[in-house]
């Protein structure tokens, strides 16, 4: 025979200390995520502002020096 129980029944939290689903919770409300949500979106946009400023507005190369050239020796 077979004994099925149902662990969503089962009480291991035998302390006086909140259920983890209550603490999840509170820590996850609503205002937290917007909150959390506006933070990156502001980011997102100030630095990319910011990285926009650091490109060099010429578009030309710059010039690469001539190799040197090296002497002959008489014998």
């Amino acid at each position: 025979m077979s004994h099925s129980s149902d662990f969503n029944d089962e009480n291991s939290n035998t302390s006086d200390n909140a259920h983890f689903a209550t603490v999840l919770d509170a820590r996850l409300s609503r205002r937290n995520i917007l909150r959390g949500s506006v933070g990156t979106a502001a980011t997102a946009l100030f630095g990319s502002i910011s990285l926009a400023a650091c490109g060099g507005g010429d578009d030309t190369p710059a010039p690469v020096p001539a190799p040197p050239r090296l002497q002959t020796l008489a014998r």
